[in-house]
């Protein structure tokens, strides 16, 4: 079983809304499917370290840290492999009132979604809906 350590960024704007990525349909996890702004976390770096830099790699925008949930494990089955991935979420601002999120070639898309609207999607990554309970913006 690979173990795979993942943060979750969860970047709230001005108006309560949670930016949403659209990964490629070449995505190695969990392809064509929407989610928050994720990242493996790096041998010897921090959760938190690893948050900012995948925000500056993913949409080229600087975030600040707010809140920071508890982590948790879960097992996958993808491709014919087992994966357990431990999830690091935390709540996050974008540093820039006014930003222009670039995207990568990691993901094709984003949008911006209130939580309630969020845990009603199909086709996203699992374990929104506890991501967002984890760092309080859901009962």
């Amino acid at each position: 079983m690979k173990i795979v350590h993942v943060i979750c960024a969860i970047i709230r704007n001005e108006n309560g809304e949670i930016l949403l990525l659209r990964r490629k349909k070449t995505s190695r996890y969990y392809p064509a499917s929407w989610g928050f702004l994720t990242g493996t976390i790096e041998q010897g770096e921090k959760p938190e370290q690893c948050a900012v830099r995948e925000a500056e790699e993913e949409i080229s925008c600087r975030i600040e840290i707010k809140k920071t949930g508890y982590g948790f494990s879960y097992a996958a089955e993808m491709q014919g492999e087992r994966y357990c991935f431990t999830i690091y979420p935390m709540l996050c601002k974008l540093k820039n009132s006014r930003p222009k999120i670039k995207l990568n070639n990691e993901n094709v898309g984003y949008k911006w979604l209130k939580p309630e609207k969020i845990i009603k999607l199909r086709n996203v990554l699992p374990l929104l809906k506890t991501d967002l309970q984890n760092v309080g913006l859901l009962k």
